[in-house]
């Protein structure tokens, strides 16, 4: 088995359980940011990557390597997703209408950001993730499956304003983060705790000041 470089994947279709030979596939798109790096498209569903993802970027900002849902489908990514130069490769996750994507293998970014846009849902199913900022923009809602999805030290930021904006969904896990920021007076937020009490929320803080402007609530 050769582990595998492509420039950009394009799954359509039911593809099902989807893995390329050998166990690494690395990603070098095009240093234009929001260029898709794996898509789904034309009526893709339950789409299931196993390979472990490498984010080959060479330049930055730019190069965000990006997993995008266009469909009303749904991928799962069960290996494990780094960037190959520290400092290099932030991770970009989107998609529209009500497609959703997963990410159950880990996420090791260093300090480099992972953004979520669009409308579409991601779920973090895996722990032990390393990235610096959260960023999520738009009506985006990111999903947790397991307690602290996200790392315990990484700052969430909402940027689009209107009366709900992007939205935390912690679906009765716990999650420690060090705080939130936003982008502008009138950017905001909503977490959901979850159902019956839901889960709990904890700010470290860490000896850095933030501010929060949204709601906090059961779903």
């Amino acid at each position: 088995d050769t582990d595998w470089t492509i420039f950009g994947l394009s799954i359509s279709n039911n593809a099902g359980a989807f893995s390329l030979g050998g166990s690494n596939l690395t990603v070098t798109a095009a240093s234009t940011t929001g260029t898709p790096a794996i898509v789904t498209h034309g009526g893709a569903s339950n789409v299931v990557v196993n390979n472990n993802i490498i984010l080959a970027a060479t330049t930055a900002p730019t190069n965000r390597r990006t997993m995008l849902i266009t469909s009303s489908g749904s991928i799962t990514f069960n290996g494990v997703v780094t960037n190959a130069t520290t400092g290099l490769g932030d991770l970009h996750i989107r998609g529209a209408g009500s497609g959703s994507g997963t990410l159950a293998g880990r996420v090791w970014l260093g300090t480099n950001t992972l953004f979520h846009t669009d409308v579409a849902t991601w779920i973090i199913a895996s722990t032990n993730n390393v990235w610096g900022l959260t960023d999520l923009d738009q009506t985006s809602t990111v999903r947790i499956a397991a307690n602290d999805a996200f790392p315990t030290n990484t700052t969430i930021r909402f940027n689009t304003g209107g009366t709900t904006g992007p939205r935390v969904d912690m679906n009765n896990f716990n999650q420690t983060v060090q705080g939130f920021a936003h982008t502008s007076t009138n950017s905001v937020g909503t977490i959901r705790t979850g159902t019956n009490a839901g889960g709990t929320l904890t700010v470290s803080d860490q000896g850095v000041a933030s501010t929060y402007k949204g709601a906090i609530a059961e779903n």
